[in-house]
């Protein structure tokens, strides 16, 4: 269980808290150490929800061939490389030249 001084230096309230305990002490009362844990601990924090929903792989192929025929022919590295970071397949951009190259050699 956290500590009272460490959830008040969570906040930056330790003088606040300090305070309190010693107006308590002072009138010769206890703290009440569930009313303080509850005003010096962490609230939760509220995040909403969200969903992702990918689209279908077929969407990145017409992507990749509108860019394609638009910009560059399919020969064009560069552009390949950077399309294929846009879909999020960096690995592919590093390692196409290799298999284009092999493939010309290869038939």
């Amino acid at each position: 269980m956290v500590g009272l001084l460490e959830l008040a230096g969570l906040h930056g309230a330790q003088a606040v808290l300090a305070g309190q305990l010693d107006a308590m002490l002072e009138t010769g009362e206890l703290p009440d150490l569930k009313a303080l844990r509850d005003r010096y601990a962490p609230r939760e924090a509220q995040c909403p929800d969200v969903e992702v929903q990918m689209p279908p792989v077929a969407v990145y192929h017409e992507l990749l061939e509108k860019v394609a025929s638009v910009n560059a022919p399919a020969h064009d590295g560069g552009r390949l490389a950077l399309m294929l970071n846009e879909v999020r397949l960096p690995t592919i951009g590093r390692l196409w030249p290799e298999f284009a190259e092999r493939s010309d050699k290869e038939a």
